[in-house]
Formats: structure tokens, sequence, C-alpha cells
């Protein structure tokens, strides 16, 4: 109806610019102008017979609207629009050449063959081009068009950029981007476009390859601890992305130098999707360890190249101190203290109240150490890593002491326990304290209303793992899951003083008890959450001592409990001077941010340290890296290194203030050949619907 109506199809009109081809001169704007007024005031004059207002309205509406479309027709309307004089205007075609463009997903080829397919002179596609327009072809890279693409990083907006500059002062009529969108570069996409739009230039994306590659299965991200004591072991979480097409059963190798520590196979899933599994080892020895992670490569898979990861792990030969506060002798406190008594990388000092004043002190340095039973300086406190409160009424601290707790955990970075007991948790008092927030669960001040949360009499709970337990390092007494619960089913039940039923938001729940008939509430046997940079934990139970007496004397279970609970506890206290970096692995060519942080005693920051990073090449080489006071976050400096060789980069960074020194620390990072190309490699639709 459209185009019956008016000539042509309403694309014409949308691409076009409407004009009246009669209106092209001045003379004729003023007469157009003198025989409208004229028409109007002859049509407004003539109106004189005696009829009703309304019917007047209309009569003069319908005479000035014959008189409009009169004027319209006598101006010539027209629709003017654009045409392209053969070969006068520039087409640029940009091809991306990245190693990604190697995939071979597009019917048996690679990306790259169908690009040289589509650009073939006596294809239909060239043809079609270069009928109307001049025709240049360029590499996202700059360099010369190939059949094999090299190119070890993606950078869209350099290319872009290069080739609008190449082709200042022509008639640029488009760009097509022949790509797979694997925009990998750090360069913002966004501040680009704009210079596009200002030269009226649209770029037009042609997508090559799969968006997501079946026949594929990546190893998309390892993550491991940093660092751990000796003797620890390390549990790295591994994502898979499976595809489909190939064998269900893939598997996972975790290899050191030349030896292989674990090979686990692995179901993966009928369709694609994505599939966590959890692998455990220990290092045998202190130092740095480089660890690759290596799913085997399937008969008919199409990226081999993302089937391996690196990861590094600093195994330190340190000994971490931890304070145990107890309020009175009981049975706890020594199997505790018997428990980890033969952990060489943990020292366990502790004191327990043996009357008014009088405190039996453990593991201490020296005679002077804890004679007050409490560190008296919060200096003391935190040269301390844990620190684990047993049953002791939060009256035995004073209001300073205990906001020197607080801060031990949310500033230094340290583990905070606090143990089931006749004085702990809301029996102790500690609602109204500073460590009401840093526990994992609510502190009453008052006895709850809640039935469940009130029994006066103290029953005998079994220990449960929950699902978060299943995976968690501290409730891990047996490195298979199965034997693991059946472990923590076989240990004795515990007694509960006082009984919680959920913990805070955000919280772990590792351990929950259930009373013989398996029925009713189930209460927090253990929970933790991070408070600040470090810890906080709840134990609820008064009696784990039953574990290891009522158990034989070849069951271990009390015992590797408390050391990987005290192990853990610990993991998050740092040196008062830190050096990382925003990742652990990196490809030759990136730049490497570096951060080092630099507190006091009291782990505050120090704004103004001057601080120097060494850092030392795969090849021995050792270049110093300059680093600046960041503007965001006091004590912190910023610096970055441009990795250049593959191997592992050992970074040590020193800070002093005045003529004192403040501290060292000591980091590494991983860099590998160039691989992105290849991870996540299907291709980017919505960032080529987006950049066109």
């Amino acid at each position: 109806m459209f185009e019956w109506l008016f000539k042509y199809p309403p694309v014409v009109f949308e691409r076009g610019e409407f004009s009246f081809a009669a209106f092209s001169s001045a003379s004729a704007r003023a007469a157009l102008v003198a025989a409208t007024l004229s028409g109007a005031y002859l049509i407004v004059r003539r109106a004189r017979q005696l009829l009703p207002r309304r019917m007047k309205i209309v009569l003069l509406g319908l005479r000035l609207s014959a008189l409009a479309l009169l004027i319209f027709c006598v101006l010539q309307p027209v629709v003017i629009v654009p045409s392209i004089i053969p070969h006068t205007a520039t087409v640029a075609i940009v091809v991306d050449d990245s190693l990604s463009m190697t995939i071979p997903d597009v019917n048996g080829r690679s990306r790259a063959e169908a690009v040289h397919a589509l650009l073939a002179s006596e294809g239909t596609f060239w043809r079609a081009l270069t009928a109307k327009f001049a025709v240049r072809v360029f590499t996202l890279s700059g360099g010369e068009l190939t059949d094999r693409a090299t190119v070890p990083r993606t950078d869209l907006a350099t290319g872009l950029e290069r080739v609008l500059a190449s082709l200042h002062g022509e008639s640029l009529a488009a760009i097509i981007l022949l790509s797979d969108g694997a925009h990998n570069a750090r360069r913002d996409l966004s501040a680009l476009l704009p210079t596009f739009a200002a030269r009226r230039v649209p770029i037009y994306a042609v997508g090559v390859g799969q968006r997501q590659v079946e026949r594929d299965v990546e190893l998309v991200r390892v993550n491991v601890p940093r660092r751990v004591l000796k003797g620890s072991s390390v549990k790295a979480d591994l994502l898979l992305r499976c595809g489909r097409g190939l064998e269900r059963r893939v598997t996972v190798r975790v290899i050191e130098g030349e030896r292989t520590l674990q090979v686990k196979p692995i179901e993966c899933a009928r369709e694609m999707g994505s599939l966590a599994v959890a692998l455990e080892f220990t290092p045998p020895e202190a130092g740095v360890h480089r660890y690759v992670f290596v799913i085997d490569p399937q008969p008919r898979e199409l990226i081999p190249e993302n089937n391996r990861l690196e990861a590094i792990v600093e195994v330190r030969d340190e000994v971490a101190r931890v304070l145990y506060i107890e309020g009175e002798p009981r049975w706890e406190y020594g199997k505790l203290r018997a428990a980890v008594a033969d952990d060489e990388q943990l020292n366990l000092v502790s004191v327990v109240r043996t009357a008014r004043g009088k405190f039996y002190r453990q593991g201490v340095e020296s005679g002077e150490e804890l004679v007050q039973g409490f560190p008296e300086r919060p200096e003391e406190l935190f040269r301390f890593k844990g620190l684990i409160l047993g049953s002791v009424e939060a009256g035995f601290f004073t209001r300073e002491q205990l906001e020197w707790m607080e801060a031990f955990v949310a500033r230094r970075g340290g583990g905070l326990l606090m143990l089931g007991g006749r004085r702990s948790f809301s029996a102790g008092g500690y609602a109204l304290t500073p460590l009401a927030e840093v526990l994992p669960v609510e502190v009453r001040h008052e006895r709850s209303e809640d039935p469940r949360e009130s029994e006066q009499e103290v029953a005998a709970y079994a220990p449960m793992l929950t699902a978060d337990g299943r995976e968690h390092p501290i409730t891990r007494l047996k490195a298979d899951p199965a034997a693991n619960e059946r472990a923590w089913r076989a240990l004795p039940r515990v007694t509960v003083p006082e009984v919680f039923t959920r913990a805070k938001p955000g919280a772990i729940v590792l351990l929950e008890g259930a009373k013989a008939l398996r029925t009713g509430v189930r209460p927090v046997l253990l929970a933790l959450h991070r408070y600040g940079r470090g810890i906080g934990l709840a134990f609820t139970p008064s009696d784990s001592w039953r574990w290891q007496m009522e158990m034989g004397s070849s069951d271990l279970s009390h015992e590797t409990f408390w050391k990987q609970m005290l192990r853990y506890m610990v993991s998050f206290a740092e040196d008062p001077v830190t050096v990382r970096t925003d990742a652990d692995a990196y490809e030759v060519g990136d730049e490497a941010p570096l951060r080092v942080e630099v507190r006091d005693e009291l782990f505050r920051s120090v704004p103004n340290a001057a601080v120097e990073v060494e850092v030392t090449t795969p090849h021995g080489a050792t270049e110093r890296v300059r680093v600046e006071p960041s503007l965001e976050s006091g004590g912190e400096y910023i610096g970055a290194l441009l990795v250049r060789e593959p191997g592992v980069y050992r970074l040590r960074a020193r800070a002093q203030r005045a003529d004192r020194e403040l501290g060292e620390a000591e980091a590494q990072l991983i860099v590998r050949e160039p691989d992105r190309e290849y991870r996540g490699a299907g291709q980017n639709v919505e960032l080529l619907k987006w950049l066109a």
C-alpha cells in the first residue's frame, strides 16, 4: 500500500533526503510565500454566509487543506537518494590474522581458509564489491595478508585505527571486518568508535567461526593458594568446559617437572557446559613449586592448545605462632595442644587460667611473655597469626584488648577461633563487644526466644558434613570424598553448650549436629566467614577430645582436624610488606601490574615509604621496576613489569622509612608462551554486533 501511494518503498525514504525541486531559488520562495498569503486571505474573506460557527470552521479547514495540497504539488516533492559513482569510493576489508583464525571449525576448514575463500577473485562477494567500489584489503596486525594466521593476540582497536589513518583523505565508504571477535588486548574499543562516527564511516562486521566450539575440552581456570605452610595439602580448583562430539571421559593430570603427581578421570556431561573439579596433593618440600595441569587431548579435538594451564605455589618452611587463651583447666585444652604438638610448622602458645590472677603458660619464648595472661601491647598480639579463645568470658579482657583482637583480624589478617564452653559466646558476654562482629554466628545479649536455641539441657550431637564441608580443607580427614564422609560418621557425639541454628549471612557452615533420631533442628558445629583481611571461626562443641579418647589409637581424625584448622586460620595473615601481581600467570609480551603494600608493626598503612622492587628474570638477569604511591589507597605502591620471556619471574620488594627498615617481601609469577587466542575461542557475536 505504501509503495502504491508514494511510488517508492519505505527503505528509499529511510536512506534518502526529502526535498522540493521547485524551491531552489530565492525568487521562487518569495513568490510561493506571496501566493500562499493571498490564497489564504481570499479563502477567509469569502466566508460571509450566515452559517453556524462550527460549520464555518470545518469549511475553512477544508479550503485551507486544499490550498496546502495544491502548494505541495506545485513544489514538486522529491527524494534525493545518494548513489555512488563506481570506483570513486573505497571499501576497506580488514582481515583478522590472529592465531584463533587457525581453528578448523568452519566445515572442516580453518577460519583463515574460510576468509580466503570468501575473498577469492572469482567469488560472488568479491565481484559484487569490486563492481562498485575500489577495494583495499588490510590485516589487523598491519602485515601482509597470507593464508596463515600467526599474530599472538587480537587488537581490534589498534588495527581499525591503523586502517582509518592509512586511508586519510580518501573517500571511504565503509570498513568490512572479517573476524571471530576475539579482542584480547588491553585497549578499550569504546574510545575508538567516536572517531569513526565523526568521519561517518560505518563498520560492517562479518563473524567467522562457531559461536561455541563443540569438539573441544578446555581447561578454563585453575585456582591454587599462592603460598602454604610446609606439610599442608594444596587444593586446586579447576574449571573445565566440555563440548559435544567427543568422549565423555577425560583425564586430568597434575605434573611437576618430570613427575606426574596425580591422575584423575572426569566424566563430562552429555551437553555442553562447565564442570568444576577439585584436586588435592601435598608438596614434598619447601620452596617454589611450578605445577602444570593438563587435560589429555581427545582424538578429534579441535583446540588441544587450551588443554594446559600452569600455576605456582610457594611452600614456606616457617613456624606460625598461634595464641590460645583458656579460661579454665579442661580436657579440651590438653587434647588440643597434644593434637598439634608434632606439627613443626605450628607453635601453639597457650595460657590457661588456673585461679584468679594465676596462669599456666606453655610454648612461650621467654619467662616474661604473657605474664598477665594476655599480650600487654598490640604489637605483641600482632606477632601471632592466629588466636583461639576457649571457655573464657569477655570480662577477662579490657575493652582495649577486645579492640586489639578485632583489629588483629580486620587489619592484621589473622584468624580468630572461639571454642564452645561454659564462658564462651553468649554466656561469656561477648554480645556487646567488638568480637561480636568478628564471629560468624549471632551472639545473643539476652536469652533467645527461639525454643530451639534456648534448650537448658546440653544435648549430644553427631557431627555431619555440609555440602561446603565436603569440599573444605579443614574438614577433609580423608582424600577420598566417600572415605571422608565415613570418617566423620564414625566419630563420637559431642556436646554443644550453646545451640546456634544458623550462621550470619555470608558465613559458611562446615559441620552440623544431628541427634540420635536424626530429626529436629541441626545446630551449627563449625562455621566461618571472612572479616576484613582475616577470618572469624566458631567451633561450638566443648568436647572434641572425644574424637581422640573414644576412637582407636590408630585413628588420627582428631589430630588431622586440629592441624588443618590451625593451618587454615593462619593462612590469611601476611607480613607487613607484601608484593603481588593481579594474576599468577601471564603471556610473553604482557604487562604485569605490580602492587606493593607497606604497613608498620601495627599493620597500619605507611604512605611515605621508600620502596624498591628488584626482578629476576627466568634467565637470571636482574632489573629494577619503578613503583609510585597509589592515589587510591594509602600505603600502596604500584608499577608495571613487561615480561619478555617464558619462565618464572621472581620479585623482591624492600621498604624503608627514613633509616628504619620496614620489611621485605618476595613473590613469583609464571610467564608462558602466548595461547590466549585459543581460550574462549568461540565467535564473539555480541562484540561484533556492538562494534557494527
